[in-house]
């Protein structure tokens, strides 16, 4: 071997006219499921493929743009088709070795951190597919490799990425219409979706089945009684089989950031006794499906200022 045969160095990742950059590696799992092929006298013979896919992942520089395409699912249909129409997506090295897969889609949304001292997202999941017209012994059906010049990197802006402190509110009573938090606040995606197969196809597409999204964090400037009466444990409004829904938003608001999550119910506390911890611990506040007009709102929101108060 030689040392040119070692290939090192990192990429750009292109989708849906979008260019993101990573903070780390990206990692492409080139996956191959197989179900075993069995005789009774010799037990396994064999090992037969039975889907194709790679799935690619890391973690966005921090960039707070191309929402719409790192967060598609806050009003998806139950059932609805996650890749739709072919869409493309690059890897692309800065030593020129171009790889576009014939069709990609999220299948993991990035968490979001807010918070002063951490950038933006974690993990980002694209899995890609064949092309739905295409066969798997086609030629190029998966992906094309190719040797292209790096088209550089002239509009990245350093300053785009952001670190900063921001305020929470949910509500309009004291103290939660207005709070801080302790080290920020983490927003997490559970989402499920469903693979559609097909016999010659195999795995051609998934479909979008449930979200689940909640916030993170440790409130400042609350107490414990304030907490447990958030929460509902004793007394007036707690009842075994009530419902945790409310028509309150969590609003989590910095400069240039938005999120919010719709419905969002306090779920969990914690409180914690010693000399070196604070009393009131992690509370846990998780989005629930509202509706306005016969129509599903977006479970959350992911933007640049709160819609509530554009144009107020």
């Amino acid at each position: 071997m030689s040392r040119t045969d070692i290939l090192r160095g990192p990429a750009i990742i292109q989708y849906q006219a979008q260019t993101f950059y990573s903070q780390g590696d990206i990692t492409v799992t080139l996956g191959r499921e197989t179900f075993a092929v069995n005789v009774a006298n010799f037990g396994k013979v064999d090992d037969r493929v039975d889907q194709i896919m790679h799935q690619i992942s890391f973690t966005p520089a921090g960039q707070w743009a191309a929402l719409g395409v790192l967060f598609p699912y806050a009003s998806a249909l139950i059932g609805s088709s996650v890749f739709g129409a072919d869409k493309t997506i690059t890897i692309w090295t800065i030593d020129g070795k171009k790889r576009v897969y014939k069709a990609g889609a999220v299948t993991k949304m990035p968490n979001i951190m807010l918070a002063a001292t951490r950038t933006l997202f974690g993990d980002v999941q694209f899995t890609c597919l064949h092309a739905e017209a295409s066969a798997w012994a086609d030629a190029n059906s998966l992906f094309t490799d190719s040797t292209e010049a790096y088209p550089g990197d002239a509009a990245f802006n350093a300053a785009q990425i952001i670190t900063q402190p921001y305020t929470c509110s949910w509500g309009e009573d004291a103290p939660w219409d207005s709070f801080q938090t302790q080290e920020g606040i983490a927003v997490e995606f559970n989402l499920q979706l469903n693979p559609e197969t097909n016999d010659h196809k195999g795995l051609f597409d998934y479909t979008f089945q449930s979200l689940d999204v909640s916030a993170k964090f440790i409130p400042d400037g609350v107490t414990p009684a304030q907490v447990l009466a958030l929460l509902k444990h004793q007394g007036a409004g707690a009842v075994r089989g009530g419902s945790t829904a409310t028509t309150n938003k969590l609003k989590i608001a910095g400069t240039g950031v938005f999120v919010s999550l719709s419905g969002a119910a306090p779920i969990l506390g914690n409180e914690a006794y010693g000399a070196s911890v604070r009393r009131v611990g992690q509370m846990e506040f998780r989005a629930t499906r509202t509706f306005t007009g016969g129509v599903v709102d977006p479970l959350f929101v992911v933007g640049t200022e709160d819609p509530d108060e554009e144009g107020a």
